[in-house]
């Protein structure tokens, strides 16, 4: 029955989703599941460039019990405010004030602002610019309830600073590629912000304003011209996740990897070549690393401090060479070092018994080390060779695997080895060139011969 719903939804047609709904009214789980299925096609019809109005103006007078649901997410009132019909917008304020959360589009927001609307509790404003002039009203209500907070395309906004007093409960807040260079001073007293994203900004450096956020766990600088991470961002003992991508970084300093709930670091698409000396100390709290892009040139020994690391990515990052140290990171689950000029890899890398995925495409490796089946937790594989020589007998171990994925090759020349590496790992899938070779079976399937 569930499924011939889901196409009375999809219909988009408003007597058959009416249908659905009354059908589903004694089922609570398949009358949420009907709603669910109906708010994604609703949108679905907005993706086109054309909106058939009419058709929009049914739907909507079809919601029933779920218009409310669709009012709190601000998406129902949003799509009529970019068609710009306003008496609408109107309506559903009047008959959804009392839920109303979430204000979407800088179109709606400006209306808001111009209405002085102050009914119900809107806690989530998210818009962007697209050429729409913005209005910040200081004295707007609802700044005191407002917990999620994200702008994204604006280049000239007045009075932004004055907005941020009032803004005492703000929990996450995005400002992206607003042009900004330097942070506002009125927003350093927000003492429950945990999420802060300011990516694709003009700042050249970390805004000393945001050591004052006590509670910050989430940090987001990408695509800026930060050349130097200041020491004190270590110090901020909340802090558990950095975004520092594509910036101007030459190194990374000691002092980060001591504040204490770090753990993922995303560092792409800088000019870092090492990292400060870590003087000996191992430290466990940092599980993900991301250096892709950058040109180290060299293993950065100073990695194998991070004792915990269970995510390291290292694709095109120039290193010729991999150390035989690399086995002393036991926790690492994933190791990527796509894009290298490799030619080997040390035997170390076969004492990553908890690897899972290992990426080693557009490489130049001539072959695996011999002992790459004591790799028995591995369960994906990516690789290629300017020739698909023999494999190590050891493979055969890799009874986890169910992903090997290998780079163009001449598959008619190289099918003796593919019929080998078939027999050896009957339950793994098989890749030449993005093209499934052989399909393994799984564990639980058995012939009349076993």
């Amino acid at each position: 029955m569930e499924k011939n719903l889901f196409r009375l939804i999809d219909s988009l047609n408003p007597a058959n989703i009416e249908m659905a709904l009354q059908i589903a009214t004694h089922d609570p789980a398949l009358e949420q599941a009907l709603k669910d299925r109906y708010f994604v096609v609703f949108e679905d019809i907005f993706v086109g460039e054309q909106v058939d109005l009419d058709c929009f103006r049914r739907l909507s007078a079809a919601l029933g019990h779920g218009g409310e649901y669709c009012a709190e997410q601000g998406d129902l009132v949003t799509f009529y405010a970019e068609l710009g019909e306003w008496e609408s917008v109107e309506r559903i304020f009047k008959q959804y004030a009392h839920s109303m959360q979430v204000i979407r589009g800088a179109t709606l927001l400006n209306y808001v602002f111009e209405r002085n609307f102050e009914e119900g509790r809107i806690s989530n404003i998210s818009i962007d610019g697209g050429g729409v002039d913005l209005k910040l009203a200081a004295d707007w209500a609802h700044w005191k309830y407002i917990q999620n907070f994200w702008m994204e395309n604006f280049t000239a906004i007045d009075d932004f600073a004055s907005i941020f007093p009032s803004m005492k409960h703000l929990w996450s807040f995005g400002l992206v590629n607003c042009g900004l260079e330097r942070f506002p001073e009125t927003a350093a007293d927000i003492p429950s912000l945990s999420h802060l994203i300011l990516n694709e900004n003009r700042f050249q450096t970390i805004p000393a304003e945001i050591r004052n956020f006590e509670e910050l766990f989430w940090l987001e600088m990408a695509g800026n011209q930060i050349e130097t991470i200041p020491d004190w961002l270590g110090q901020m003992r909340e802090l558990g996740y950095l975004n520092i991508e594509n910036n101007r970084l030459t190194y990374l300093p000691g002092s980060l990897f001591y504040s204490p709930h770090l753990k993922t670091i995303n560092a792409p698409g800088n000019q870092i070549s090492q990292l400060q000396l870590l003087n000996g100390q191992f430290l466990d709290q940092i599980t993900h690393f991301d250096l892709e892009r950058n040109p180290l040139a060299e293993f950065p020994l100073d990695l194998l401090a991070l004792k915990g690391l269970s995510w390291l990515n290292l694709d095109q990052c120039n290193l010729q060479t991999m150390p035989e140290e690399i086995g002393q990171l036991l926790n690492l689950e994933t190791l990527s070092l796509i894009g290298n000029p490799l030619k080997s890899l040390p035997d170390g890398i076969c004492h990553l018994i908890n690897l899972t995925f290992l990426r080693l495409g557009d490489c130049n490796l001539d072959a695996l080390p011999d002992r790459i089946g004591d790799l028995q937790k591995l369960e994906s594989l990516s690789m290629n060779f300017p020739t698909l020589g023999d494999f190590p007998p050891s493979m055969q171990a890799l009874t986890s695997l169910r992903g090997l994925y290998l780079g163009p090759v001449d598959v008619d020349a190289s099918r003796a080895v593919i019929e080998k590496l078939i027999a050896w790992l009957p339950y793994c899938d098989i890749c030449v060139d993005e093209q499934v070779v052989a399909r393994g079976r799984k564990k639980d399937e058995t012939t009349a011969n076993d």
